[in-house]
């Protein structure tokens, strides 16, 4: 554990790593391993006893939910750090997963999903921050730690594969709910109440740093939770929502190009040459940029999570035999992406981020037409790596792009945009289901096999769309480099920074330091 003396890159942080990659394992992605059980244990009358339009109407709410709750848990994470927020939303998980394991009606058993799916999220937004434990190779900490989340969607599948033998499952999701709650206490224990957004320098004697010991660590949340809510919108921000420049208490940014071209551009007035990074709230949420990664996640994230809640009906109404064992191989398969994690950490750390960008978007068309083709295991794996290289380059990108300065806030609201598109899901699952998964067995020619294939080649053209968007960001990245040329008189990438002997003075700012800048 990290004591006051530690320097930030002691054991006490590394030993964080094994706990977060077995956090989001157990309760990151849960929900989305939906596809096991929406044709077997949700409705067979041994299990759940759901009719099929009660299964898709919980997917449909549940994945709204779990894209929504961000919002209200980056809040949390702003204003009371990664600890709190990683406590609550394991203990949200661990809630629903008691609730499902004694419901007996529809409405207790969609409660029970909507826990599920709010929480997990939290889970991972409050890790993504132990990135910075090792700042060369942060893209590629933070794919470990997003595979984590695409690993957990194997759970359903081993629950389904236990209930078909013998095991009851309201034992399994019990049990599995005091797993669940046990981790939330391991959060109390032993996360920090200050996210890590930079390795700073080993703390000089003497000097206040961010470590607590971990007796001061493991001592119980405010006993006034409600009082944050009384204060402004203001204090709800880690950084006031007017203020310009990052928090820079420690002067580590005054090295960092934006950073000194953003402190020049306010001394002279030039608004127009401060970096979107060290923007206002209000600025940084209607800017571009922000625009630019929103479009791109939340169209991506619509399509992901409308191939999970449809699988099953697409395989049937396909008429491909044992349906229920080819949704279990599609959530290990797709549980399986954390294989293509190296890989987006990778490309992200060598590359520049539109280059995976154009990559997720390419294994998206893919599996598109693949599923149209019934190419199957081969869909099964493309729709793997597509999603598992889609939220890491979102956490990536967005960081990137916008900084620290609002990240909780602004992920949230990302989360809440394609929240409120996931409502969409069950209207293009009516119109592509046909009447063939309503059989038994072989359908047969008489069935109708629905609009599947208008829809898939609607997904295929709607990814294709996105294409522009990395290109578009590439060339607003360019002109932000060429801004940062014309000061610094140097080529922009691929050189060093420049060194200051004495850090910037902050003309506003908040309280804590910001990520490291882009190369």
């Amino acid at each position: 554990m990290c004591s006051p003396a530690d320097p930030p890159s002691s054991k006490g942080r590394f030993l964080l790593i094994p706990l977060a990659l077995a956090q989001n394992f157990l309760a990151g992605g849960l929900f989305f391993g939906w596809a096991s059980i929406s044709s077997t244990l949700l409705l067979d009358k041994n299990g759940c006893g759901l009719t099929p339009d009660q299964v898709g109407l919980i997917f449909t709410l549940s994945t709204s939910m779990s894209f929504s709750s961000p919002l209200f848990l980056g809040l949390i994470l702003d204003m009371h750090g990664p600890r709190l927020t990683s406590f609550l939303s394991n203990l949200i998980v661990a809630s629903g997963l008691f609730l499902f394991s004694t419901s007996t009606s529809f409405t207790t058993y969609l409660v029970a999903n909507l826990l599920i799916a709010a929480g997990g999220p939290g889970v991972q937004n409050s890790l993504i921050h132990l990135g910075h434990i090792l700042p060369n190779r942060r893209a590629l900490l933070t794919s470990c730690i997003t595979g984590a989340f695409s690993l957990s969607f194997t759970v359903y599948a081993l629950f389904d594969y236990l209930w078909s033998e013998g095991y009851p499952w309201r034992m399994l999701f019990s049990t599995y709910g005091a797993v669940v709650f046990a981790s939330s206490l391991a959060s109390l224990a032993f996360y920090p109440d200050v996210s890590y957004d930079s390795v700073p320098s080993k703390p000089s004697t003497g000097a206040p740093t961010e470590f607590t010991p971990l007796t001061a660590r493991i001592q119980p949340p405010s006993p006034e939770p409600l009082k944050v809510f009384q204060n402004s919108f203001a204090k709800q921000f880690r950084a006031p929502p007017n203020s310009y420049l990052r928090p820079n208490p420690s002067g580590a940014l005054s090295t960092h190009r934006s950073f000194v071209l953003s402190s020049k551009a306010l001394q002279t007035g030039d608004l127009t040459n401060v970096s979107v990074k060290d923007s206002p709230f209000w600025s940084q949420l209607f800017s571009h940029q922000f625009f630019n990664v929103l479009m791109f996640f939340t169209l991506s994230a619509f399509w992901a999570n409308f191939t999970i809640g449809s699988v099953t009906l697409i395989l049937s109404d396909l008429n491909v035999p044992d349906v229920g064992y080819m949704g279990r191989e599609f959530s290990v398969i797709t549980g399986m992406g954390v294989l293509g994690m190296p890989l987006v950490g990778y490309m992200l750390d060598k590359h520049p981020r539109q280059v995976t960008a154009v990559v997720t978007l390419l294994l998206g068309m893919g599996y598109a037409v693949s599923f149209l083709y019934s190419l199957f295991p081969l869909a099964f794996w493309m729709y793997s790596l597509h999603r598992a290289f889609l939220f890491t380059y979102f956490f990536t990108a967005l960081p990137q792009v916008l900084g620290f300065k609002y990240f909780g806030i602004l992920a949230g609201v990302a989360f809440l945009v394609a929240g409120v598109a996931q409502l969409g899901i069950k209207a293009v699952v009516d119109y592509g289901k046909g009447t063939c998964h309503l059989v038994d067995g072989d359908a047969g020619p008489d069935c109708d096999r629905g609009n599947w294939g208008v829809v898939l080649s609607l997904h295929w053209l709607t990814l294709a769309a996105c294409l522009s968007l990395p290109v578009v960001d590439h060339i607003a990245q360019r002109k932000e480099a060429q801004a940062r040329e014309a000061v610094f008189g140097t080529p922009v990438f691929g050189s060093k920074r420049p060194t200051r002997k004495k850090p910037l003075t902050p003309i506003r700012g908040g309280d804590k330091e910001e990520e490291e800048e882009e190369e």
